[in-house]
C-alpha cells in the first residue's frame, strides 16, 4: 500500500510526464490549426499545477468524484477564493505553451519521427515501468488483479501526475460509476446475524442530522474558547436531558465516501456491502418507519451516486428546487413540520449545508451578534457557521418535543481545514475530527449502545459505526462478532485516494 505522502515520490513534472509533454509539444508545433488542442493541453497542465501548488497533491480519485458529483452552488463556494489564481495560472501556462511550441517548431526532427517515438514510449516503455512497479511492490500483484484501475491510478498519481494521472483518474471514476449502475438494482439483504426484534420498543421519532465540513475543535461543546454551540452546551449541563457527545472521527474526508461508509455496511476495505446489503434507510423501512430524506444539498445524481442512491431509498425525498440552494438550513424546518406526524413512527434524515465554503454564506445576523468579529475573517465566519448549525439543532429539538419518544443523532460528514477545505492527502486530522452528539428520550439507554462502538484504546468513535448504532436503535439485534469487527474496522479511515489508512497514522501528521 502507498503511504499517504506518496510512493516513489517524484517532482511535480516527473521524467515520464515531462518527456511525453515535450513530444506532444513538438507534434503540435509542426501541425497546422492546433490552437484548440493547445488550449486544452494548457488547461490540463494548469489544472495539475494548481493541485500541486495549492494542495501539495496530485488529482486523486476522491477529488475527481467530488468534481463530477458537485453542483454549481457548492462548486462556486469552493472555488470563490481560488478563481483569480486559477485564471492567472492558466493564462501563464497558455503563454508558456505557445512560446515552447514556437521554439520547438525549428527543432530538427520530423513530426512522423516524433509520433513514432511517442507511440514506442507509450506502448512499450510505460507498460514495462508499470509492470515492474506492480511486481516489485509488496501486495500489489494481488491487488492489481482485483482493482486494476485503482492501482494504476495510484501509481500515476505518485509517479506521473501530469496528464497521465488526469486520464487514468477520469477512466477509473467512470468505471466505478459503471460498476455502481450494474450493482444498484441487485436484491439487498440483511447482514449476517442481524435480526429485527419485532417486540422491542423503539423511539417514535428518529432524527439523523448530517452536518457538513464541521470541525470538532471549533465547538465550545468540545471546550473551544468561543461560544459556538450555546444550545448544545446548555443540554450538556441540563441533568434532566439524556445528552451525550463523543470524540468522533469521520470515515472519509469527502462527503460521498463518508456518507456511504456511515449509512451502509461497507467499510474502508470492502465496497460490496453497499450494493449487497441493506442500508440504514432500507432497515428503517423494514422496521415500520416512514422514511423522509430532507436535504439542502445536491439533487444531482439522485440515482447514480452513493449519497443519491441511499436517499432515493427513502419513501419521501426533498431537495432544493431546480438545484438552487438556500444558504439557510432553517428553511428545511418547514418541510419537517409539514411531514411530522405524532401518531406515526418516522425516520428523518436532515442533510445540512452546515459549514460548507464559503462560510460567510452559511450564517445570518443572529450568528454575527452571537460571535462578534471581523466579517472578513475566515475563522470568525467559520465559527459563526457552526453557531448557525447549533441553532438548527435547537429548532429540530424544539419540533420533536411534541412527541412521546425520540432519538436525535447529529454528526458531520467530515471535518475541515479552515479556509482550505477537505479531501486532501497529507493535511492531518482536522478534516477527520467531527462532532458526534446524541439526544435521547426513549426506553433504550442510547449511551450504552454507542459506547459499544468506541475504540477502547483511542476512545474514538468512527462515523462508519453509525449504521450499527442506528440499526440497534431501530430495534435490530447486532451479534457481538459484528460489533467487534465494526470497532476493528473503525481504526481505519478511507482517504482521498480511496485507500484505507490507520487513523493513528493520520493523527501523526498534526505533530
Amino acid at each position: 500500500m502507498f503511504s499517504h505522502n506518496g510512493f516513489l515520490r517524484a517532482n511535480f513534472i516527473s521524467i515520464p510526464s515531462a518527456l511525453t509533454l515535450i513530444l506532444i509539444l513538438i507534434i503540435l508545433s509542426k501541425t497546422k490549426y492546433t490552437q484548440v488542442l493547445t488550449v486544452i493541453l494548457s488547461f490540463i497542465i494548469a489544472f495539475d499545477a494548481y493541485f500541486a501548488y495549492f494542495f501539495h497533491n496530485p488529482l486523486l480519485m476522491g477529488s475527481m468524484a467530488s468534481i463530477w458529483e458537485t453542483n454549481a452552488r457548492e462548486a462556486s463556494g469552493a472555488l470563490e477564493n481560488a478563481l483569480f489564481p486559477a485564471i492567472l495560472l492558466f493564462s501563464a501556462t497558455l503563454l508558456l505553451v505557445f512560446l515552447a511550441q514556437k521554439e520547438l517548431k525549428h527543432i530538427k526532427i520530423s513530426r512522423k519521427t516524433t509520433l513514432l517515438i511517442l507511440f514506442i514510449y507509450l506502448g512499450i516503455f510505460i507498460p514495462i515501468v508499470f509492470t515492474f512497479v506492480i511486481k516489485t511492490m509488496k501486495g500489489f500483484g494481488e491487488e492489481f488483479k482485483n482493482k486494476p484501475l485503482l492501482v494504476t491510478q495510484r501509481i500515476t498519481s505518485s509517479c506521473m501526475p501530469l496528464m497521465y494521472n488526469d486520464f487514468i483518474t477520469v477512466v477509473a471514476y467512470h468505471y466505478e460509476m459503471w460498476q455502481f449502475k450494474n450493482y444498484k438494482n441487485d436484491q439487498r439483504v440483511l447482514p449476517e446475524g442481524i435480526h429485527l426484534q419485532t417486540k422491542k420498543e423503539t423511539p417514535n421519532k428518529i432524527f439523523l442530522v448530517l452536518g457538513e465540513s464541521s470541525w470538532q475543535e471549533h465547538y465550545s461543546l468540545y471546550e473551544y474558547k468561543i461560544s459556538t454551540t450555546p444550545f448544545l452546551d446548555s443540554l450538556h449541563h441540563d441533568k434532566s436531558v439524556d445528552f451525550n457527545y463523543y470524540n468522533g472521527i469521520s470515515a472519509a474526508p469527502i462527503t460521498r465516501e463518508a456518507i456511504r461508509l456511515s449509512l451502509s455496511f461497507s467499510t474502508p476495505f470492502a465496497r460490496e456491502p453497499y450494493f449487497k446489503e441493506k442500508n440504514i434507510i432500507e432497515l428503517a423501512n423494514d422496521a415500520g418507519y416512514e422514511t423522509i430524506w430532507i436535504s439542502n444539498q445536491n439533487k444531482m445524481g439522485l440515482y447514480d451516486s452513493y449519497v443519491g442512491y441511499i436517499s432515493s431509498t427513502a419513501q419521501s425525498n426533498y431537495f432544493p428546487e431546480n438545484d438552487t440552494f438556500t444558504s439557510n438550513d432553517f428553511d428545511l424546518i418547514n418541510i419537517v413540520k409539514s411531514k411530522y406526524k405524532t401518531d406515526k413512527k418516522q425516520f428523518f434524515v436532515i442533510h445540512l449545508l452546515g459549514s460548507h465554503m464559503p462560510y460567510e454564506g452559511m450564517l445570518d445576523k443572529i450568528d454575527k451578534q452571537g460571535i462578534p468579529g471581523d466579517d472578513n475573517d475566515v475563522v470568525v465566519n467559520y465559527d459563526r457557521s457552526i453557531h448557525h448549525t447549533d441553532r438548527m439543532i435547537q429548532k429540530i429539538y424544539q419540533t420533536v418535543q411534541q412527541d412521546k419518544s425520540y432519538f436525535i443523532l447529529y454528526f458531520s460528514d467530515h471535518g475541515e481545514n479552515i479556509g482550505l477545505g477537505h479531501g486532501f492527502m497529507g493535511y492531518g486530522a482536522h478534516q477527520f475530527e467531527i462532532p458526534y452528539v446524541t439526544i435521547n428520550k426513549s426506553t433504550d439507554p442510547a449511551d450504552s449502545i454507542v459506547s459499544q462502538y468506541i475504540d477502547k484504546e483511542t476512545r474514538l468513535l468512527n462515523s462508519s459505526n453509525t449504521v450499527y448504532i442506528l440499526t440497534e436503535v431501530l430495534g435490530y439485534s447486532v451479534p457481538e462478532k459484528s460489533i467487534k469487527h465494526a470497532v476493528s474496522d473503525g481504526k481505519y479511515i478511507l482517504h482521498a485516494d480511496l485507500n484505507p489508512y490507520l487513523y493513528k497514522d493520520i493523527q501523526k501528521e498534526n505533530k
